[in-house]
């Protein structure tokens, strides 16, 4: 009779201890990732400032092991960063806060020897049709689609320089030069 005792108060001690061990490990924050839309979303929605925002994720590039993700919160143009670690899981590494603008250029400088890149994020109020950029003494002309929500990449020629000079000039549909983009 001693013996059964001795069994069931082991088989009570193993099941308290699994319990234990399942409450510990379920009540753990879990990492979140940028591994799907889904969860790029919540990653975005667990950082201050963006809190019950309303997310719409326009574009998701990956450069090396880097991944950008262009969106709109509430309406207004951002992008965040991730970095792809040991496991394969895209962890968020950095970001900019909303713009407050209908229309923001962020300069993507990518991993090391990427050359770098200027994403362009636009809300459907955007009236910027295209821009003339100077980059070092070169001309380059992007178009954009107006009055609608839009990422934009621009690849930056290479230069032999370790810097970049910048000129902007953006216009609306007619032509008409813009003071600013927005």
């Amino acid at each position: 009779m001693n013996r059964k005792y001795k069994a069931n108060g082991f088989i009570l001690a193993a099941v308290a201890l699994l319990a234990i061990l399942i409450l510990y490990t379920s009540g753990k924050d879990k990492q979140l990732y940028g591994n799907d839309n889904e969860s790029v979303i919540q990653v975005i929605q667990s950082i201050d400032g963006y809190r019950g925002a309303e997310v719409e994720l326009l574009e998701t590039r990956d450069i090396g092991d880097d991944r950008y993700v262009a969106f709109l919160a509430n309406n207004k143009p951002a992008y965040i960063e991730f970095n792809r670690n040991d496991k394969g899981n895209y962890a968020w590494s950095s970001g900019t806060g909303p713009s407050n603008e209908d229309f923001a250029s962020f300069l993507i400088h990518g991993p090391e020897g990427a050359v770098p890149n200027f994403l362009f994020i636009a809300n459907e109020r955007s009236e910027v049709a295209k821009l003339e950029l100077s980059v070092n003494d070169e001309s380059i002309v992007q178009t954009f689609p107006v009055r609608q929500k839009s990422a934009t990449w621009l690849e930056l020629p290479k230069t032999e320089e370790d810097s970049y000079r910048f000129g902007y000039k953006y216009y609306d549909e007619a032509g008409s030069l813009l003071n600013s983009p927005n």
